[in-house]
């Protein structure tokens, strides 16, 4: 079920709700940074719809081809466009739009590559549809109406100097100058809430919806200073650009269009570029806020006409996205790293040791530039005075007016009535109406509208949607034991039997009289053990391999383990097998491998002090004093009388050039570490730097295995 493909098979109640297509499609997007695709396009298409935009494009490129060179070919040919539209041609029966590249969308919060070609990096705030049923090549316009499923927002990063060379100089339409990323809000909204046939709905009528552009917090709009929207002058309707589009071709589900960039809604327009380490934050009515940084340029980026296409070594590829996320996963842990991790991060990104260390640079001197725009704005706010646009704060969380509450509580009860009827198309339009009101869960009663539209997803067999929204009961109100139950019932149909136990056994502790999800847990257990096996015998092996002095097996065993188990284990399973690993590494003196590992074993569980420690271990070994302290002192405020982890705080202050803080023991020499630097008290045996009970097979699933404690809410 992660692919569009299956998703589209759903059944049309489903179909029409865009806003959920994401999260059906979503196992196949989720990045290792918590970054999010809705959906995977299958193909993008990208047209030039609102008039005044196609107008004022034309008098941005003007100044962009005097920087270039190519003035007046430029000017000739932007003339007779601007002539043509909406005159001459007819747009109506012909738009223009260009082929994208559907394999590089990024998520909302994910980092924009800059192109290694681009010195003029431009935004394009545009709404895109998603076709979810076939279009024929000779369609009608209600076959069209039909296949709309739903609305995103989306931002088309746009080199223009790359640009303006194409136009001119290489003739083929676009090539590269928007090939780099094109970026895609977490938010699908369902068609029928925006949009009815002849362009009637919200989305094109009166206004239309208003949109928004703010870079580092500063909002960037055209010369009036007026806010822009979707209901502006458009060349030709929706139907009519759909229909050319399949024309000759057809349209399957899964295609992408994107409508056009809103008028001025791109810095072409109004003459503002975007520069390394920019935040931009695009936001729509009903659409959400999609909100990106800038990356910085490679350490091989040139300009485009000094690109040499005729022979010589190929030139190295852009460092991809994942690439990008492990780097920044780094950064936060360490700033300045030496040349022996430099070197590593090097073989992992593929890339050159100067190219990593000119990344490092470029985020710190973003970063420093971030934090004097801030440190002026604060003194600005203390002396009375306005911070300026460019620091203004974020607005805060989403205060409900008492109408809202009143709003979002007759529509929940309007579900409620519907589903008790078995009306669930009529109760999953109001429950989702109800939470679009509430996006940011501030109501009394969010957990119970998610609550509620799990059930009606759960009804509709609609088994990732209805997880979905178990999953967003529980992190609003992980106390409410029905959404561990609904949680628990979506993960069993789904065939993860490990988490689903879990889930069972977390609703029955909240909610001792639920004797259904206590039978629930006991009857899923021998499937959900029978999974794990694999994955438990991996990393038993591990363990072995390390208590015998095979670190590298033993790294090879643990990395089987997770690999085997992939989804299926539980945060505190997770966070055990990385710092399993993390003990390993450490123990083969690969600190900056070890440090990642350790990082994600806190991010899973937080409030476990070894995984605190066991990063403390790496901090150190990579000499990274200060951030090793940190991490000594947050093992011990979770856990007070471990002396072996405040023994190593005193050393690892002393390296620094510190005093041991008063009270603290004297250390007169270095402590030996046990093996893998894996931290020792009295009160606990350990493996590997990893806390087990009386059986030495480790534990899956919140208690499936030997020697692990049931799981609990998370805090």
């Amino acid at each position: 079920a992660g692919s569009v493909d299956a998703l589209l098979a759903c059944s049309p109640a489903v179909l029409e709700a865009a806003t959920e297509l994401a999260a059906a499609a979503s196992a196949s997007c989720v990045v290792e940074s918590g970054f999010v695709l809705p959906f995977q396009p299958r193909s993008f298409r990208d047209a030039g719809s609102y008039v005044q935009h196609m107008s004022q494009a034309v008098r941005g490129f003007v100044a962009v081809a005097g920087k270039e060179g190519h003035l007046l070919q430029m000017a000739l040919s932007q003339i007779g466009k601007s002539l043509r539209l909406p005159f001459g041609v007819n747009p109506a029966a012909r738009p223009g739009y260009y082929h994208g590249n559907p394999c590089t969308f990024i998520a909302d919060g994910d980092e924009a590559p800059w192109p290694s070609t681009c010195g003029w990096l431009d935004y394009e705030l545009e709404v895109a549809v998603l076709i979810t049923r076939p279009v024929s090549r000779e369609a009608t316009a209600a076959e069209v109406a039909a296949a709309l499923g739903g609305f995103v927002l989306i931002n088309d990063f746009s080199a223009r100097d790359v640009q303006a060379d194409e136009l001119v100089s290489v003739g083929f339409g676009f090539v590269k100058c928007k090939a780099a990323a094109t970026a895609m809000g977490l938010d699908v909204v369902s068609s029928d809430e925006l949009w009815a046939p002849g362009d009637r709905g919200s989305l094109f009528e009166g206004r239309g919806l208003r949109v928004e552009v703010k870079v580092n917090g500063e909002a960037w709009r055209g010369a009036g200073g007026e806010q822009s929207s979707t209901g502006m002058a458009r060349a030709c309707s929706l139907e009519a650009l759909v229909r050319y589009m399949a024309l000759d071709e057809g349209l399957q589900p899964g295609e992408l269009i994107g409508m056009g960039t809103v008028p001025n809604c791109c810095g072409l327009e109004i003459g503002r570029w975007l520069q390394p380490g920019d935040e931009v934050a695009l936001s729509a009515e009903g659409l959400g806020t999609l909100t990106n940084t800038v990356g910085h340029p490679p350490a091989t980026a040139q300009n485009f006409k000094e690109v040499d296409c005729g022979g010589g070594a190929p030139p190295r590829p852009e460092l991809t996205a994942v690439g990008r996320r492990l780097l920044r996963q780094y950064y936060e842990l360490c700033k300045r790293p030496d040349e022996g991790q430099l070197a590593v991060l090097a073989r992992v990104t593929d890339r050159e040791a100067s190219d990593v260390a000119n990344w490092f640079a470029a985020c710190e001197r973003a970063e420093s530039d971030k934090e004097r725009a801030r440190q002026r704005a604060e003194q600005a706010k203390a002396a009375g005075g306005a911070a300026g646009p460019s620091a203004a704060p974020r607005p805060p969380q989403q205060q409900l007016s008492p109408q809202q509450e009143k709003a979002i509580d007759a529509l929940r009860a309007r579900g409620n009535a519907a589903y008790q009827a078995g009306n669930l198309a009529e109760a999953r339009k109001l429950y989702s109406q109800a939470i679009s009101l509430d996006p940011s869960g501030a109501s009394a009663h969010a957990h119970k509208l998610h609550s509620n539209l799990s059930a009606v997803y759960a009804s509709l067999k609609e088994w990732n949607l209805s997880l979905l929204h178990a999953s967003k009961c529980v992190d609003l109100d992980p106390h409410f034991a029905k959404g561990w139950s609904r949680m628990g019932a979506a993960h069993e149909q789904l065939e993860q039997f490990v988490k689903s136990v879990g889930a069972y056994r977390l609703c029955h502790l909240l909610d001792p009289d639920n004797m259904n999800a206590a039978r629930a847990a006991e009857r899923l257990e021998p499937s959900a053990g029978a999974l794990c096996s694999a994955g438990a015998a991996a990393a038993v092996s591990g363990a072995e391999a390390f208590d015998e002095g095979e670190h590298k097996a033993a790294v090879a065993f643990i990395t089987a383990a997770i690999t085997t188990l992939g989804g299926h284990f539980f945060t505190d399973t997770a966070a055990q097998l990385f710092c399993n690993r993390a003990a390993a590494h450490a123990s083969d003196n690969n600190f900056s491998l070890a440090l990642l590992d350790a990082a994600q074993a806190v991010l899973q569980r937080p409030r476990w002090p070894q995984a605190h420690a066991l990063k403390g271990r790496a901090l150190r070994g990579l000499r990274q004093y200060d951030l090793a302290a940190a991490s000594y002192r947050a093992a011990l405020a979770l856990d007070p009388s471990d002396d072996g982890v405040s023994d190593l705080l005193c050393v690892c202050l002393r390296e620094a050039g510190e005093a041991p803080a008063r009270g603290a023991p004297q250390v007169g020499g270095e402590l030996p570490l046990p093996p893998g630097g894996a931290i020792r008290s009295s009160k606990r045996t350990q493996r590997g730097g990893v806390e087990v009970g009386d059986s030495k097979r480790p534990c899956f699933g919140g208690g499936t295995g030997g020697g692990c404690s049931s799981p609990h809410p998370p805090t």
